[in-house]
């Protein structure tokens, strides 16, 4: 193999370190989705592009409602649950709640 096929391997096996969640897209996702303007597949990839998924697993440590939130995002993630049924679930949930926190954050 050669040196440039090496560093690329090596470069390959180092895990991918994502950014920290960002409200500001979070929150716009949200609002779609609540408005009626986006699918429910294209809202989740938003939303996990946004770090969503990381934002409720950090609170799921310390909170009951946020780690509820977050097995329902696990789900889904899994591929065990529709974007659909995930939406509605983390609705149900008081996802609401915090996408509020998340807008006020956002706006500080």
């Amino acid at each position: 193999m050669t040196d440039a096929a090496t560093e690329t391997s090596a470069e390959a096996d180092q895990e991918f370190d994502r950014p920290p969640a960002d409200t500001k897209l979070i929150v716009a996702a949200w609002e779609k989705w609540t408005a009626g303007e986006e699918l429910p597949g294209r809202t989740m990839a938003d939303l996990k592009i946004g770090g969503l998924d990381l934002a409720l697993q950090v609170l799921s440590e310390e909170n009951e409602i946020a780690a509820a939130l977050f097995a329902h995002w696990s789900g889904w993630d899994k591929g065990r649950d529709t974007p659909e049924d995930t939406l509605a679930a983390l609705t149900a949930d008081g996802l609401d709640a915090f996408i509020g926190a998340f807008a006020t954050a956002a706006d500080d």
